[in-house]
């Protein structure tokens, strides 16, 4: 996937359209000190997560936005994993706060036993794991002479649990409903086999896999999104106009995903985000240097769209998405020129069309013709149709590019002429036949009455088991050739257009002020 593609796709555009243009419903929007990402959910969650880090872990609760520490593990290596366990001998009495469970673990432990704490709002000690009941009530009552200065019972498991282990021991369990956060007690840790700051926090719902969050602070988080959506080799200016622009995201799209757990995903449903492992020093510095830097208008948060190259003009907002909103006005971009994207070509046959359109379960027959119905002010396409043998059908805005994806809805069509000799056809009349390969001075009733046809006219055939275009005046080609200019929806900065007036000397605010029309940025 080329890093600096537009991060906006077909899917994603109805999720937007909430957080872009609700914005001014809010007079203003608190700044999130920390975020929650999600790095796998819905059908990609897991049933087991390994976890590592050099200094050992903490195990904590968040509480109004700070995490309290419930134990402290100097294991390096630990599993986060799904509840297997169907019952557990538990000492009857709950706790009231950490120490208190503790204390009796060790005690449990001078006798040999080994248990661990369960968290579900209350601390609770846990002794063993059983798949069978009877295992456990056995087990029960073998230990029970040993322990008589406990209650012991036999509990089964309400699902929905997280159980954090040491190679095969359970030493920490927990109900996911529940704020708990795995972080390092130092440093990074890793998740999956990959580097992050924050801390790691697992959920489950319905007795299903583990949807696994990475909590991070605000400005850590923009650390690894930056580098992913523009090189960490660029100039300063144009990183630390793409660090407002990612910051200004997140804070627009918090509780995004709200459904599952976290704010926002890691990949282009959000913005890219790879985590430590791939921060950069110079994007880490484009961070740093705008530290709270965001973009408003009227007082008014910016919901900052970007993307990979605007083709030489950026777009209105209401040409893309149907609403107006200030700030996203097209503007001439010419610092966008000779950079990747900025002209490219597409060739497509009308059978090529036809499949695009059976797709997204549109079947207008075969294909006859492709007409761009209107242009915007900034040329680019926002309405075309498509004329089939058994119907029509219109794309607007956006998905003028999406329906037949492409790079970006600034483009033309060309019909190519073909090659070849011409197709020779009769013309039946009351003067009798005659061979003909044009209809000049021909004329056709229709249903709008009597019509000359001349050779741009379409004309179809229609038999027992096909439908057949005539070739009038020469070879027609199936063939259509898009020109086309920039990559992505053509909305905000352009990250190639940013690069360039930075290597000219323009500040990020300088670059900024280009793309987001009357914008202030508030330090």
């Amino acid at each position: 996937m080329w890093k600096y593609r537009s991060k906006f796709v077909n899917i994603v555009i109805v999720c937007f359209i909430f957080n872009l243009f609700a914005i001014d419903s809010f007079a203003s929007i608190n700044v999130p000190e920390y975020l929650k990402i999600g790095l796998e959910y819905g059908s990609s969650a897991l049933p087991r997560v390994d976890l590592g880090s050099d200094n050992g872990f903490e195990i904590g609760i968040l509480k109004e936005g700070r995490i309290e520490k419930f134990i402290e593990l100097d294991e390096t290596k630990l599993t986060a994993k799904n509840e297997e366990s169907i019952y557990y001998i538990k000492i009857v009495q709950d706790y009231d706060n950490i120490q208190e469970a503790l204390s009796v673990q060790q005690k449990l432990e001078e006798n040999n036993i080994t248990s661990f704490i369960f968290y579900d709002g209350n601390f609770k000690v846990y002794i063993g794991s059983y798949l069978d009941q009877n295992n456990a009530q056995n087990y029960k009552n073998e230990i029970s002479d040993d322990l008589s200065d406990f209650n012991l019972e036999v509990v089964s498991s309400d699902y929905n649990f997280v159980q954090i282990m040491d190679g095969n021991n359970i030493v920490f369990m927990y109900d996911s409903n529940k704020e708990i956060c795995i972080y390092p007690k130092v440093g990074i840790m890793t998740i999956k086999g990959k580097k992050y700051r924050g801390s790691a926090v697992f959920k489950r719902s319905d007795n299903n896999n583990m949807t696994v969050i990475n909590r991070v602070n605000l400005n850590e988080y923009l650390y690894g999104v930056v580098p992913r959506e523009m090189s960490g080799g660029w100039p300063i200016e144009a990183l630390k106009a793409q660090a407002i622009a990612a910051r200004n995201y997140a804070i627009m799209n918090m509780g995004k995903y709200k459904k599952y757990g976290f704010d926002l995903t890691d990949d282009t449903f959000s913005q890219v985000y790879g985590g430590y492992s791939s921060e950069h020093p110079n994007s880490n510095r484009a961070v740093d240097e705008t530290r709270g830097q965001i973009m408003v208008c009227d007082g008014r948060v910016v919901s900052a769209l970007y993307h990979s190259n605007s083709g030489g003009k950026t777009e209105d907002s209401e040409n893309v998405w149907g609403n107006k909103v200030s700030y996203l006005k097209g503007v001439e971009d010419q610092y966008s020129l000779g950079y990747p994207h900025d002209n490219w070509s597409v060739n497509m046959t009308k059978d090529d069309i036809q499949k695009k359109l059976l797709e997204n379960k549109v079947d207008i027959g075969i294909i006859t013709d492709v007409k761009i119905e209107e242009l915007s002010k900034n040329d680019r396409v926002i309405k075309i149709k498509f004329i089939g043998t058994e119907g029509e059908k219109e794309y607007t805005k956006d998905s003028t590019r999406t329906i037949l994806g492409l790079k970006s809805n600034y483009y033309d069509i060309v019909k190519a002429q073909g090659s070849g000799g011409t197709e020779v056809f009769y013309i039946y009349s009351t003067e009798g036949n005659e061979e003909r390969s044009d209809l000049s001075n021909v004329y056709a009733i229709t249903s709008d009455g009597i019509e000359e046809i001349s050779s741009n006219t379409n004309i179809y055939l229609i038999g027992n088991n096909d439908t057949r275009q005539l070739n009038l005046g020469g070879v027609i080609s199936d063939k259509y050739t898009i020109n086309g200019h920039g990559w992505g929806h053509g909305l905000g900065m352009s990250q190639w257009g940013a690069k360039n007036m930075a290597e000219q000397g323009f500040s990020y605010e300088d670059i900024l002020k280009h793309y987001y029309t009357g914008i202030e940025i508030q330090k």
